[in-house]
């Protein structure tokens, strides 16, 4: 594909969202699940681990476009991600997670602390539903902690706030099994 053919898709995605802007759900969200457009592609884009969006191999600037872009992000289980509009599906790259999360602070929510995330659009996930949280292990044995930020979108939780985790961790049977978790919420999530 050309640069221009390239920059024109861009610039027709970017008219498509504006149009959709008002076209949001209850949670803020366009309806990305309910639409499945017969113009199906791929477009240059990709997510790095940090959770910093590319075009074309030069960093996003404009924090904006990012934020309006994951809105219209999906998961689609076993063909990858998409940016889905009305009117196209273009399938993006996306090395580990499409978020990152890079900080979070503890609320009372319902007299209950609660973990509330920031992600790197800087909307707010608060961890209260079980499986929302995930450690899995990469090949080197390393922890990639996981949150699901909204439907089955997740986010990397970065190194510092893991090690931040960590810090305010307890230890808690859990079937007669002795883990080290953090509380959100009334639930217990095993950091391991």
């Amino acid at each position: 594909m050309t640069a221009k053919k390239s920059n024109d898709q861009l610039e027709d995605t970017m008219k498509v969202l504006a149009d959709i802007k008002d076209s949001k759900t209850k949670n803020g969200y366009p309806p990305v699940d309910q639409w499945n457009p017969d113009v199906v592609g791929e477009i240059d884009i990709r997510i790095d681990r940090e959770g910093d969006w590319y075009y074309q191999g030069d960093k996003m600037a404009r924090k904006a476009m990012v934020k309006l872009f994951s809105s219209i992000l999906r998961l689609d289980e076993g063909d990858g991600y998409f940016l889905v509009t009305p009117v196209e599906k273009m399938k993006i790259s996306v090395d580990v997670a499409p978020f990152s999360i890079v900080d979070f602070r503890v609320d009372d929510v319902s007299g209950k602390p609660t973990l509330i995330f920031k992600d790197s659009v800087g909307e707010d996930v608060m961890l209260n539903q079980q499986d929302q949280f995930v450690v899995n292990e990469s090949e080197s044995g390393e922890p990639v902690p996981l949150l699901t930020v909204r439907r089955n979108l997740k986010g990397l939780i970065n190194r510092n706030v893991f090690y931040r985790l960590v810090e305010i961790a307890e230890h808690h049977k859990v079937n007669g099994k002795e883990h080290t978790g953090v509380w959100s919420n009334g639930l217990f999530f095993p950091l391991q």
